[in-house]
């Protein structure tokens, strides 16, 4: 009889070819892990950003309704509500913005309104987003 020797092909990698493997991961890991770690900041910036702009539309939708409940503008904000003189009717500005909470003040002779955005999540107190906003309401 005659031996044929049967020689098995090995399957696998070689040690060049995992070790180029894993430098590949490692420069896509050194690259893309610097883009994410910051994604946490950024969406806190972001939840506060929003929360401004929830107040702002806050504050213009009560003046608005200020304005169609009473026959003048409001003089100024006392205690969070747009308040005018004598025979008004104050309309309150919401202070609750889901997870953060506002507060508002105005200067009549400008007609700034400032809003500040006074508490929110753990992180709030911590983070560094920007948390007050002025804008001009324009009385015509």
């Amino acid at each position: 009889m005659e031996r044929k020797s049967l020689r098995r092909s090995q399957g696998g990698f070689t040690l060049i070819e995992i070790i180029a493997v894993l430098v590949i991961l490692g420069i896509l890991a050194a690259v893309a892990i610097p883009r994410f770690v910051n994604l946490q900041s950024d969406a806190q910036e972001k939840a506060v950003e929003a929360a401004i702009g929830a107040a702002s539309s806050n504050a213009t939708l009560s003046y608005a309704q200020f304005l169609l409940t009473n026959a003048n503008a409001p003089t100024g904000i006392t205690g969070n509500a747009w308040t005018g003189g004598t025979g008004t009717t104050d309309v309150a500005i919401p202070t609750n913005l889901g997870d953060f909470t506002a507060s508002y003040s105005y200067a009549t002779a400008t007609g700034v309104v400032t809003i500040e955005i006074t508490a929110g999540p753990a992180w709030f107190a911590d983070s560094s987003a920007t948390k007050t906003k002025t804008f001009t309401i324009q009385d015509s």
